[in-house]
């Protein structure tokens, strides 16, 4: 009798045992009850598996956070640090009407200077934009010491290609940022805008190419809030070529802008 009794037993866990489904888990690949997991698009994933997901999602979502506020930190450190940049101790020259300048913090209302020239000539040229910034710079100086209510902006001359009005090398730069810093000022000075060429090719060429190299010049001038009543515009084709003696036939290709 008990010995039926443990055979029927036997059975019955045997039968009990083959009435569970086994489902094969998609990340682990073991087999489990299909009640000891979730049915996902992406496949079968065991309580197991799932468990590791929410602590990875966790742990992640903390370094997540972390990197957050260390990037915020270090912008707002980098916010509060930085003085003007710009060449030798001058700041950018914002849309603002005030220049920074790095060495004793001191800021110089543009609005309230008239600008002025150097008698630069022709031969001597500023003709880069590292060469301006740097001239400028001593001349902000300048004008902090003696108080004058004049700022001394150079004369710049940037270059063209051989027979076109498209500048070469920083000439673009360099005249838009000798138009911002003359915008900033009270503009009751007046621009000169010339335009050269080299000896090759005839007068009548030479005097359209010269002229469309001004035209250039004297549109980003304007664009830039300077009044064209401010700027005047001259051209000489290759008239003035012998007055110079600059060693490339390319150095004269040319427009100088000075405050008159």
């Amino acid at each position: 009798m008990l010995r039926k009794l443990e055979k029927r037993n036997n059975m019955e866990e045997n039968k009990s045992k083959s009435d569970i489904q086994l489902v094969e888990c998609s990340k682990c690949h073991k087999e489990v009850a299909a009640t000891e997991g979730v049915t996902k698009p992406s496949g079968f994933i065991c309580n197991d598996c799932l468990k590791k997901k929410k602590r990875t999602l966790f742990f992640g979502g903390l370094c997540g956070f972390a990197v957050v506020v260390i990037a915020a930190a270090f912008l707002l450190a980098n916010k509060h640090s930085k003085t003007g940049a710009g060449f030798n101790g001058v700041g950018e020259i914002k849309d603002s009407m005030e220049l920074s300048v790095d060495s004793n913090n001191v800021e110089i209302n543009l609005a309230s200077k008239t600008a002025a020239s150097n008698s630069v000539s022709a031969q001597a040229p500023i003709s880069n934009l590292s060469s301006f910034k740097h001239v400028l710079s001593q001349n902000i100086e300048s004008s902090k010491k003696d108080k004058s209510g004049k700022l001394v902006i150079p004369s710049v001359s940037p270059l063209f290609g051989i027979n076109t009005n498209y500048f070469v090398g920083d000439g673009e730069a360099l005249v838009k940022e000798f138009a911002s810093t003359f915008a900033k000022t009270d503009k009751k000075a007046k621009l000169l805008v010339e335009g050269f060429t080299c000896d090759l090719g005839g007068e009548t060429l030479n005097n359209k190419l010269s002229e469309a190299r001004a035209e250039v010049v004297k549109n980003i001038l304007m664009n830039a809030g300077i009044p064209e009543q401010n700027i005047e515009m001259k051209w000489y084709g290759k008239s003035r070529f012998g007055e110079f003696k600059y060693s490339n036939k390319s150095d004269y290709r040319r427009v100088t802008i000075s405050v008159e």
